[in-house]
C-alpha cells in the first residue's frame, strides 16, 4: 500500500543562490524526500514527502532552522528562518507558542495529530453532537464547516 504524499512550504527570510542550489542537491539526496524545490529569491523552500515520514521532516525543519536560518541578533527568540518582519513581538510570541504546542501534539500522539487537527476533530465531534441531540443545525452544521475548513490544509501556526 502506497502512503499519500504531502507537501510542505516553508519561508526564510533569504536564501543565497549558492546555498539553495545546495539545498537541493543534498535534501534531494535523502530518502524520505521526494521531492524539493527552492526559490532563492522568495525564500520558499518546498518539500514534497510521504505521510508516514511527517516526523522526520519535522526534525529536518528543525535543524534547518538551528543551524542555517538562525538569527543569532535575536533575543526573544523568534522562529528564526521565518520572515515574519511585518508582525509585533506579542504576535510572534503567541504564533511561537502555537507552533510549539502544535509540535508537541504532533510528537506525543505518534504523528496522527497537529494542533489544526486535533481543533478540527473537537469542532466535528461537538458539531455532530449539537446535529444530532439537539436539531441545532445552523451552528452544528457551522463547526462542521469550520472543522471541514481546517482539514483541507488551512494551517493555523
Amino acid at each position: 500500500m502506497r502512503s499519500c504524499r504531502r507537501c510542505r512550504r516553508y519561508r526564510a527570510a533569504r536564501i543565497a543562490p549558492a546555498i539553495a542550489t545546495a539545498l537541493e542537491e543534498h535534501l534531494s539526496s535523502l530518502d524520505f524526500i521526494k521531492d524539493i524545490q527552492v526559490n532563492a529569491l522568495s525564500g520558499s523552500i518546498l518539500i514534497t514527502f510521504d505521510e508516514a515520514d511527517c516526523l522526520r521532516v519535522d526534525a529536518l525543519a528543525a535543524w534547518l532552522k538551528e543551524h542555517l536560518f538562525s538569527e543569532p541578533s535575536s533575543a526573544e527568540g523568534a522562529c528564526a528562518g521565518l520572515d515574519e518582519s511585518h508582525a509585533g513581538r506579542v504576535t510572534r510570541s503567541v504564533r511561537n507558542t502555537g507552533r510549539a504546542f502544535s509540535a508537541w501534539i504532533n510528537r506525543h500522539t505518534a504523528g496522527w495529530f497537529d494542533m489544526s487537527s486535533l481543533v478540527s476533530l473537537l469542532f466535528a465531534l461537538r458539531g455532530l453532537r449539537k446535529v444530532l441531540m439537539t436539531y441545532s443545525s445552523p451552528s452544528g452544521a457551522q463547526m462542521l464547516w469550520w472543522a471541514l475548513s481546517l482539514m483541507r490544509g488551512w494551517r493555523t501556526v
